[in-house]
């Protein structure tokens, strides 16, 4: 049976109170999921990185979320690409 998705973070003393405000199911967890995570992150804000100057200022937000889709598409089909 599947367990209900939960956020994970570090021990940054930020995250309690926010979390546990708005009812949130979170846990403190070091490396495994949370790692994977963050690593997907860092993936994804190298590859924009070089946009900030370049992203055209006309783009929407569908385009955007377009783009984000795409990248994530081609992330999980192609792993040795990480």
């Amino acid at each position: 049976m599947r367990q209900p998705a939960g956020i994970h973070v570090d021990r940054g003393v930020w995250y309690p109170w926010p979390l546990t405000a708005l009812s949130l199911d979170w846990q403190v967890t070091s490396g495994g999921v949370r790692n994977t995570v963050e690593t997907w992150i860092g993936l994804l804000k190298d590859r924009i990185g070089p946009f900030r100057r370049h992203w055209p200022v006309n783009t929407s937000a569908e385009e955007g979320q377009a783009w984000a889709e795409g990248f994530a598409w081609l992330f999980n089909q192609a792993p040795s690409t990480r």
